[in-house]
């Protein structure tokens, strides 16, 4: 009968580790996940995420769409109050980005019509050689706006296809360019996704 009792003590007590195992380990993966389901899409004014351990805050939150395919991206603080884009749409990449002088990268807008009327052209920035990549037509949509902006779009990238260079064409005739470079989504880590939100 001791041997029994002792044996029912025993599987009681195993029963009870594993209840109390089992409960922590459904908690944890709760608190984990809801920081791992922030993705990029969650991003808006006030967040602040980290590439390679620097820390940015989001100013504004933009989105883009052409031919039923959108993409986004915002425009961040780093540092020393430099200015940043990132850019990303649904695959496994974004692109940061800062602003240069358009008449820095030695294109002229002859230059950009004829690449984009053959689909084909090359350009000389820095020590580097960047292949156009796309040209195309797009809406701008500043914060989301329902409306948005036409807007024409140069890419360019390097042999490696990490490095990019970009100009746009906006309906006032302002041209803009862009200098940055390509990186995995999982290398952006989103402190905050919001300005309401927590940081973690």
């Amino acid at each position: 009968m001791r041997t029994i009792l002792i044996i029912v003590a025993i599987v009681i007590a195993i029963m009870l580790i594993r209840t109390l195992r089992s409960k922590k380990k459904a908690e944890e993966p709760e608190e984990e996940q809801r920081f791992e389901e922030r993705t990029l899409d969650d991003l808006g004014v006030g967040g602040v995420i980290s590439i390679l351990g620097i820390d940015y805050v989001v100013q504004e939150r933009n989105r883009y769409s052409a031919a039923g395919t959108e993409w986004y991206d915002a425009k961040l603080l780093g540092d020393d109050n430099e200015t940043w884009w990132l850019g990303w749409d649904e695959s496994d990449e974004a692109s940061l980005t800062a602003e240069v002088p358009f008449d820095g990268i030695g294109l002229t807008p002859a230059d950009l019509e004829a690449m984009a009327d053959s689909a084909e052209g090359e350009i000389q920035y820095g020590d580097e050689t960047y292949v156009l990549a796309e040209a195309s037509e797009a809406r701008y949509h500043r914060s989301d706006d329902s409306d948005g902006e036409q807007m024409y779009y140069w890419d360019f990238h390097d042999e490696s296809g990490e490095k990019i260079v970009g100009v746009v064409l906006w309906s006032s005739r302002l041209y803009n360019a862009f200098v940055g470079s390509i990186l995995p989504r999982d290398q952006v880590d989103i402190l905050r996704a919001a300005e309401d939100e927590e940081e973690d």
